[in-house]
């Protein structure tokens, strides 16, 4: 996935299409899309599954220091983020 306005690429990998010559391509498109401008976030099933607010959180970190400017909105009252991650583009923006 491509976030063009923010410069901002997130790849999701999996075992079964993440090995031998398909890394190599894995490799290849990074590096490409590192050359236009953008910035990688790469997460496994397992991570993406299991720990689905940290990977929002750490997608919207980015975006935001890439120039989004809306605050992060946690899943609901269970939701997993740790207690004292910076919620609003304002607190991203001073660390």
């Amino acid at each position: 996935m491509r976030y063009v306005d923010y410069g901002v690429a997130i790849e999701l990998d999996g075992v079964r299409w993440h090995s031998g010559e398909t890394r190599y391509l894995d490799d290849a498109r990074d590096n490409r899309s590192a050359l236009d401008g953008f910035r990688t976030l790469r997460y496994g099933w397992l991570k993406v599954a299991y720990h689905p607010c940290e990977v929002a959180h750490e997608v919207w970190s980015l975006l935001v220091k890439q120039g989004y400017r809306r605050d992060f909105h946690a899943c609901g009252t269970g939701c997993a983020l740790q207690l004292g991650a910076p919620v609003t583009v304002s607190a991203v923006e001073r660390r």
